[in-house]
């Protein structure tokens, strides 16, 4: 994650937190495009700012050291760091943020659990805080219940990198594509999405993006390659049965669908 820091010109007016924060609060800009302009300008009584704004494309600009607080949620700035995100609150985090915010949920070093009243650890909201916090319904009940993915996203990021780099792993995954460009090389059309995956390497962090949990879920593959080859004998026998059905159910229903793969390798 590369954050630009962009620390507001008042920043070192606000006090220095007294405990660790309980967590972050997750806000909605309503608005496009970075906010440092508003923030830097802004003057007394209304002078407001953040710890963290994430893009629409995953950026990250930081407006507050991390020992201080920010002006953002009234009575919540001594206890939480602060989140803006770009957009607005009929519009869902794009894929983009919830990573970003997922790598920054790490990197403060906050507990992975939903926070849903003040006190609480972990992800919370601007609107949890009431009237003490400024009564705000921010950030919508859209990027509210997409703290979840945000978690989701988090739960990937810390799997730990042995379940990706047992040589007996890769080598059946890379077995199983093999088998794939052999086999099905004459419908490209339908599964021209692995010749993707293999161009891209599957290096670790695509396995583990797509065979994220054990070597159980490696197993079922697997075996549905071993299934595979006792249906088709040669490749010559294929049939339209065996590729719209065998291949692409078995990674629908274990790794998710071909363009999410290709998306991830």
């Amino acid at each position: 994650m590369n954050v630009t820091q962009r620390l507001v010109p008042y920043s070192l007016d606000a006090p220095v937190f007294s405990a660790p924060p309980l967590g972050w609060v997750l806000h909605v800009q309503q608005g496009n495009g970075s906010p440092y302009n508003v923030f830097a300008t802004a003057v007394t009584p209304n002078r407001r700012f953040s710890h963290y704004w994430i893009g629409k494309d995953g950026s990250v600009e930081q407006y507050q050291t991390r020992d201080r607080q920010a002006w953002a949620q009234a009575a919540g700035n001594a206890t939480y760091y602060s989140v803006e995100t770009e957009g607005f609150v009929t519009e869902p985090l794009t894929s983009a943020q919830i990573a970003s915010l997922a790598e920054l949920h790490i990197s403060l070093s906050i507990p992975d659990t939903l926070a849903n009243a003040p006190g609480e650890r972990g992800i919370g909201t601007h609107a949890m805080g009431g009237i003490p916090w400024g009564d705000h319904p921010c950030p919508g009940d859209i990027r509210t219940a997409q703290r979840n993915d945000i978690l989701a996203h988090v739960a990937v990021l810390r799997t730990p990198a042995s379940t990706v780099e047992d040589p007996d792993m890769i080598a059946a995954i890379r077995l199983l594509y093999t088998i794939y460009l052999d086999r099905v090389a004459s419908d490209l059309e339908v599964f021209g999405w692995y010749t993707q995956a293999l161009d891209n390497g599957w290096n670790e962090k695509a396995l583990r993006d797509t065979f994220v949990s054990s070597h159980a879920e490696i197993g079922t593959v697997v075996a549905a390659y071993a299934m595979y080859l006792a249906r088709v004998p040669s490749a010559g026998e294929i049939t339209s049965w065996d590729t719209s059905n065998t291949i692409a159910q078995v990674f629908a229903g274990v790794a998710g669908s071909p363009e999410a793969l290709a998306h991830k390798a």
